[in-house]
């Protein structure tokens, strides 16, 4: 098996992700590094990350987590804020989170050990929908919302369309089908206006629902399903 994917297969991200960790020199087989990105991996080989052994998880585990607001999307924490692992039991702390909600927003996150399905919503060219609330800092005009749903231009890229449902004074919906960093805020702020409250709670066709805020849940296969449903 190729070292990206026993990588993933272990529980550290997607093949993307695991192959950053090749090229820092942080994979070690059979007690030397490797960075060799065509390797293969037999039983024999003794593979470590963090000088802990590492083995393939048979067990594909995914759970849906209410992010609340000041909670950093992020394992460890220099300056020691708190950070979603914090919300979880020590079982899922090995769990992946699959894209990020900064620190200041809301919502629905998903964490896995299943590599092919981070790779499944984080590849641009799935375009997996990604629904949020959206409260800004004034009412936006219709104008203005035509142009978030045709795509503005931020950091030198126009983003991909979108759609806007349930406007009413300061407050949407916006549906994007991308996952630029910051990217709804910024769209936003190329109109000279600010959000002041993001709430993800939707990906795919999976919704957060009333799951109580802080709290996760474990998916069942129909549910994992939804996150790439895109019909």
């Amino acid at each position: 098996m190729r070292i990206n994917k026993f990588l993933s297969s272990c529980g550290l991200g997607s093949r993307r992700k695991v192959e950053e960790l090749i090229k820092k020199d942080l994979i070690f087989v059979n007690g030397k590094i490797c960075n060799d990105l065509s390797k293969q991996i037999s039983e024999q080989d003794i593979v470590e990350f963090q000088n802990k052994k590492l083995k393939i998880e048979n067990k594909k585990i995914t759970i849906m987590l209410n992010k609340p607001i000041g909670y950093l999307v992020t394992k460890t924490d220099d300056r020691g804020r708190k950070t979603i692992y914090d919300l979880l039991p020590e079982k899922y702390k090995n769990l992946n989170y699959i894209g990020r909600l900064d620190y200041n927003s809301s919502g629905l996150l998903i964490l896995t050990n299943d590599g092919d399905l981070n790779q499944k919503i984080t590849k641009p060219k799935n375009k997996i929908p990604k629904t949020y609330e959206v409260t800004t800092d004034k009412k936006l005009t219709s104008q203005e919302l035509k142009k978030l749903e045709h795509g503005v231009v931020i950091e030198g890229h126009k983003t991909l369309p979108a759609e806007i449902l349930n406007a009413n004074e300061d407050k949407f919906t916006i549906t994007i089908y991308e996952g630029k960093k910051r990217q709804i805020r910024l769209m936003v702020a190329s109109l000279n206006a600010k959000v002041v409250k993001l709430k993800r709670i939707q990906i795919g066709k999976l919704k957060l629902g009333n799951l109580e805020l802080g709290k996760y849940k474990l998916l069942e296969d129909s549910s994992v399903n939804l996150l790439t449903k895109i019909d």
